[in-house]
């Protein structure tokens, strides 16, 4: 069954991955795993923070359908996760047609650490084709690029074999710096805010712009029914509550056990990545008041969303 693959600006910090059409969840998780023996190397450093560079796992995954006689791809996603988080990948297709099964797809793969021998995978699905239905977990220790199969489940009824064909690469995260250029403006193009994988707000006419004299005085501003407001700073804040990173058009951080994604069809900045200053304040839910000829973004309607996003220039970073 061929598979429709889209793009979405994604995981964690780096790049955007291939993901099958009905849409993608990547989601970071806290492992909650007690600390590894010296031998081996878990990926700590989900933030960035300055400190410890974190590990990128790059999986080039497939999906396959065994028969007695010819195997076929099912799905072939490329994806980019830190060690010791996951990622999840969903796609369906249903039908009508009595000689087409419906098919429903979740795989998450969580290279959990790096051993001696390889990078410990371990994988969880759940397959729903026609009108069965299969969840399960596996795991396998794959070295750096080399190719393996990982058997998922079998169908005895139709004699077909389900496994996961991956090749991992493992790379060290270039770690984030400060912008270096002179900033006076910024601007978002068909912006989108994810939260834990999920949009929360934005889509096609989500634009956004401003520019100030003052030298790293332009910020975006997210307010959110659930946190309350934060500010993002291209340059140090004097009140800092959280660090995130920025690079091409994505923009994340971690708050507590959730992650917030802010994505541009164009680019925020040039190069990178570049560390972004946060300023958190849980009990704001509406933008600053404005001048009666101000045409600034007016307080969300919470009844009907769970977030806004605006660009700002009027708030010092210092402040």
């Amino acid at each position: 069954m061929p598979s429709t693959v889209g793009l979405i600006g994604w995981l964690l910090v780096l790049t955007t991955i291939g993901l099958a059409a009905a849409g993608p969840a990547i989601a970071p998780v806290d492992t909650g795993a007690p600390a590894a023996p010296p031998a081996e190397r878990p990926g700590t450093a989900a933030k960035d923070t300055g400190g410890e560079i974190p590990i990128i796992i790059n999986l080039d995954l497939a999906l396959l359908q065994i028969h007695p006689a010819e195997t076929m791809t099912l799905l072939a996603p490329k994806v980019q996760v830190l060690l010791g988080h996951s990622a999840t990948i969903q796609t369906g297709a249903k039908t009508t047609d009595e000689r087409t099964e419906s098919r429903e797809y979740q795989l998450t793969i969580r290279p959990a650490r790096i051993l001696p021998d390889g990078i410990e995978l371990q994988f969880q699905w759940t397959m729903k084709i026609g009108t069965t239905t299969n969840s399960g977990k596996a795991a396998a220790t794959v070295r750096n690029l080399e190719k393996a199969v990982v058997n998922l489940f079998e169908d005895r009824g139709r004699n077909i074999k389900y496994a996961i064909q991956v090749v991992p690469l493992v790379e060290n995260a270039q770690p984030a710096g400060a912008y270096p250029m002179p900033l006076h403006e910024l601007r978002i193009t068909g912006g989108m805010l994810l939260l834990n994988d999920r949009r929360v707000w934005g889509g096609s006419g989500s634009d956004g712009s401003a520019r100030s004299d003052q030298e790293g005085a332009v910020h975006f501003e997210i307010l959110t029914k659930q946190f309350g407001r934060f500010r993002l700073f291209f340059r140090p804040a004097g009140k800092t509550d959280l660090m995130g990173t920025v690079k091409g058009n994505l923009i994340r951080f971690d708050y507590r056990d959730n992650r917030f994604e802010l994505i541009s069809r164009d680019d925020f900045l040039d190069g990178g990545p570049w560390k972004v200053w946060i300023q958190h304040d849980p009990d704001v839910f509406t933008y600053p008041a404005r001048g009666s000829g101000s045409k600034g973004p007016a307080g969300p309607d919470w009844s009907v969303v769970e977030a806004s996003v605006g660009v700002g220039a009027g708030v010092k970073p210092q402040e």
